[in-house]
């Protein structure tokens, strides 16, 4: 059958769902900061032509108009996470961990729970295992790039860092809330 019929709730599949659901959150946190971050780069380059155009000009007004405009529709607009993730122009380690995470991300959201609606137990009886360590998998790659966003985003916001000896056990504590049962 095609439509959705299995709504048979346990325990145990109300922990894998929940785990799932966790494990959502991280990526779609994930994924905000860097779009977040993305849009707050391109503001700050246009704050500097915006100043220098109002200074410069015969009607700052004017200028005024058009670049709340851009303002506007800069945080208005939808951005991928990909274009972010390009935008950012990072060192090639970095932005390889950001492109990790967000594939692991793409597969968690788009791939990871097909076919897993209703009663998991069921439907996958072994496999919940496998599953449960490809979820873990994921959510630490997307970790790892939470780390790095958040690290990039503090900087710029000039608040204050996680020592480097926080950042491991930053990721394990992440890991662990999504992976807890």
């Amino acid at each position: 059958m095609i439509y959705f019929d299995d709504f048979e709730r346990t325990e145990d599949s109300d922990s894998i769902q929940a785990v799932i659901g966790r494990a959502l959150i991280v990526g779609t946190r994930f994924e905000n900061l860097c779009k977040h971050t993305y849009k707050l780069i391109v503001i700050q380059e246009k704050q500097i032509e915006y100043r220098m155009h109002k200074l410069l000009s015969d009607n700052p007004d004017a200028i005024d108009k058009v670049y709340n405009k851009f303002f506007d529709d800069t945080f208005g607009k939808f951005v991928s996470l990909l274009k972010s993730i390009k935008g950012l122009e990072l060192p090639n380690d970095y932005a390889d961990v950001l492109e990790s995470a967000k594939n692991a991300r793409n597969e968690l959201v788009h791939s990871a729970t097909i076919g897993l609606e209703g009663c998991i137990e069921i439907k996958l009886s072994e496999g919940i295992e496998i599953l449960l360590s490809e979820i873990k998998k994921l959510v630490s790659m997307i970790a790892e790039g939470d780390y790095l966003i958040s690290t990039l985003l503090t900087q710029m916001n000039k608040d204050e860092m996680l020592s480097p000896s926080h950042a491991e056990s930053y990721k394990a504590n992440i890991v662990n809330w999504v992976m807890e049962l």
